[in-house]
């Protein structure tokens, strides 16, 4: 009766030791697909920052350069304007004085 006893202890430490080896892997796999997928998701999100701050300064830039061109663009025809007003009003003052 006590080798019966002693058998049944032995199989039920395995089968514990079976369990255990289980529920350890299970949790193992199931961390690390958590930590890879919080690492994935965080790498995602740097990226995906990272491409809005480098699309929002280009933008910014160009949107700079544009305004930029317009204004200098403006400034030179007033500019160009009033030399040309200036210089008709000198050859119409000067037509009027040899006349």
């Amino acid at each position: 009766m006590k080798a019966r006893l002693a058998v049944h202890i032995v199989v039920l430490t395995g089968m514990e030791s079976d369990n255990l080896q289980m529920v350890s892997s299970d949790v193992a796999s199931d961390n690390l697909q958590m930590v890879a997928s919080d690492n994935l998701q965080m790498v995602a999100s740097d990226v995906a920052s990272d491409v809005a701050s480098d699309n929002l300064h280009m933008v910014a830039s160009n949107v700079a350069s544009d305004n930029l061109q317009m204004v200098a663009g403006d400034v030179a025809s007033d500019n160009l304007q009033m030399v040309a007003g200036d210089n008709l009003q000198m050859v119409a003052s000067n037509v009027a004085s040899d006349k």
